[in-house]
């Protein structure tokens, strides 16, 4: 896979001993398919990996919202936010198109480059 887009997240809470990590990448397979990887886990670990395929963007993105959206609410789940640790995006069409959707405005920490 051409590796366009990687997002990683983490939720940290020392206290109750949580320390999540949460990772996205978006690229295209040799067949021009979109596909988008996700893997999750304990810091440090290799955790799990989830792989999804869509023919268009518009489809990868409602499947995007749906995973942010639940890392949005993951306060309420584990009692602590995730936040955005790295964004790289070598692609400038879609850096565009995700960024006009507004889907990373709710990650406190999020500044685009």
């Amino acid at each position: 896979m051409l590796n366009l887009l990687t997002i990683n997240l983490q939720a940290i809470h020392q206290k109750h001993n949580i320390f999540r990590n949460y990772e996205i990448y978006i690229g295209k397979d040799l067949f021009g398919i979109w596909v988008l990887t996700t893997a999750n886990g304990r810091i440090g670990t290799t955790g799990k990996l989830r792989s999804y395929s869509f023919e268009t963007l518009e489809s990868l993105h409602k499947k995007l919202q749906q995973l942010l959206k639940k890392r949005q609410s993951a306060h309420k789940r584990i009692g602590t936010d995730y936040k955005i640790i790295s964004y790289l995006c070598v692609d400038n069409f879609l850096e565009k198109e995700l960024l006009e959707t507004h889907l990373f405005d709710s990650f406190p920490i999020f500044v685009p480059l």
